[in-house]
This record gives C-alpha cells, structure tokens and sequence, in this order.
C-alpha cells in the first residue's frame, strides 16, 4: 500500500473514495468479509473459527490476516481484539 502522504493531491482527487475504501480481489477478502458480518471487531480465535467455518483452513487465517494487516485493514485494539478498518462498512 503506497502512504498517501507521498501520493501528489491532484492524482487523489482522480480516485473514488470508495476504491480506497475496499480493494478488488484482495487476498484476504474472506476474512475481511467475516469481519464486516460480525460488526467489524473480532477476538482472534473467534475470527480463526469462523474462517474454518467458512471452508478455509486454519492455515489461512494467519496468510489473510497477516495480508490485512499489512496492507493497514487490519488493526489491533487496546482490548486485544482484531478490527477491520476501512473496508466497505468498516471504518
């Protein structure tokens, strides 16, 4: 993800705001879809579990989650949970 800081103002102003909002395709989109379903904040284990429910191994969970994070979706929160952050309803 490119810090918008170092991204000229007049290229911003050509970008929707929702393309920001929600990538396409992301790798991590069936998490991100599991966060959005459950208000946006999640314990760690409840997301993983939720994931396999979903048909993805527990493996994935740590690639998706990993893959938000350092795309700047997923954060941490003073209460130790997970929370999705702008991502489609998620801010």
């Amino acid at each position: 993800m490119i810090p918008l800081r170092s991204v000229p103002a007049s290229l911003l102003v050509l970008v929707p705001v929702a393309a920001l909002a929600q990538p396409k395709n992301h790798l991590a989109e069936p998490l991100a879809q599991i966060f959005i379903a459950n208000g946006c904040e999640m314990a760690e284990q409840a997301a993983a579990d939720a994931l396999v429910a979903d048909g993805w191994f527990a493996s994935d969970f740590q690639v998706q989650a990993v893959a938000l994070g350092n795309d700047g979706y997923l954060v941490a929160t003073p209460g130790g949970r997970l929370k999705l952050v702008n991502w489609g309803s998620c801010k």
